[in-house]
């Protein structure tokens, strides 16, 4: 019922098209554009993608891959390591010894290689050119956020 699927109707009443959530979200977003909510999300995924380019990054990376390797690990890049397929065949048990053991050996890799705040930094700065560059955007979704809590609080005022 939540989205719409199930029963159409509930103790004498219509289930709105969408279910509960498909109602709240027409009531809350009244004139605006599905486009909205991808604004934040596109300017985090650029600032991520640009962030794995920067040259300061890849160095980083390539320490790291030396420094796992060093201590007898053969990971390409820091995200094969969690990303290792190996991680996800115990979702009950809790990590395995050997998971364990690689994520501190990454950890530690990652402190002696500056990788985290390399990556940190690197990151950000492009978050402010995308937030720059973006400045009139942004503008207009805080302009849609704030539509929403005030449509959000009409509706919890009833």
């Amino acid at each position: 019922m939540f989205y719409g699927k199930g029963p159409s109707s509930y103790k004498g009443l219509q289930v709105p098209d969408g279910g509960c959530y498909g109602q709240a979200r027409r009531e809350v977003m009244i004139f605006e554009s599905p486009s909205d909510d991808e604004l934040i999300r596109r300017i985090e995924g650029q600032a991520y993608n640009l962030a794995s380019q920067s040259p300061a990054v890849i160095q980083a990376a390539q320490k790291w891959v030396s420094c796992m390797a060093q201590k007898g690990y053969s990971y390409r890049s820091p995200e094969d390591a969690w990303e290792d397929p190996r991680w996800r065949t115990r979702p009950n048990d809790g990590p395995s010894k050997e998971e364990i053991a690689t994520a501190l050996t990454d950890m530690s890799c990652k402190d002696s290689t500056n990788y985290i705040a390399t990556w940190y930094e690197a990151e950000s700065e492009q978050q402010r050119a995308l937030i720059s560059k973006h400045t009139n955007d942004l503008a207009t979704f805080r302009e849609t956020l704030n539509r929403r809590l005030a449509n959000a609080a009409k509706i919890n005022d009833n």
